[in-house]
This record gives structure tokens, sequence and C-alpha cells, in this order.
């Protein structure tokens, strides 16, 4: 999302005349924003390889920033 895009959000929202669909992009766009400034990596992953190699199969299971079964292939 483009600094215009976010801008004009934060307007709407100051406003009160946000939709519930351009919060969700706003909010989103920001948990987005401050997990690059904290320096984590983020890339793009199939529902495959999220729930299968990076949680070994269960959601319940995690570790951050490492996956936990490495014999599952990347897909990107």
């Amino acid at each position: 999302m483009g600094s215009q895009k976010v801008k004009q959000l934060n307007e709407k929202a100051k406003n009160r005349t946000i939709s519930k669909e351009e919060w969700k992009q706003l909010r989103w766009n920001k948990r987005f924003k401050r997990r690059r400034e904290n320096g984590e990596i983020i890339y793009p992953v199939t529902f495959r390889e999220h729930l299968y190699r990076w949680h070994g199969g269960s959601y319940k299971k995690s570790l951050p920033g490492k996956p936990l079964n490495d014999s599952v292939n990347n897909d990107f």
C-alpha cells in the first residue's frame, strides 16, 4: 500500500468515514510495517508451506523465525 493511500485511509479513520474493508487493509498494513521495522524477515509462503514447514502440521506449534520441518520444500 502506497503512502498516499495510507494517508487517505488515516484521514478517513480520523473523520470516522472509513469502511470495514478499508479499516482491515489499514490495520494489516500497520502490522506488516511494524514487523519490517523490527527487522523480521517476511516473505510469502503458500498455505501448505506455512502449515507444514513453519508449524509442523499444527498451528499450536511454532518457533519464531525458524521452520519446524525443513524437509518440506519452499514453494516460492
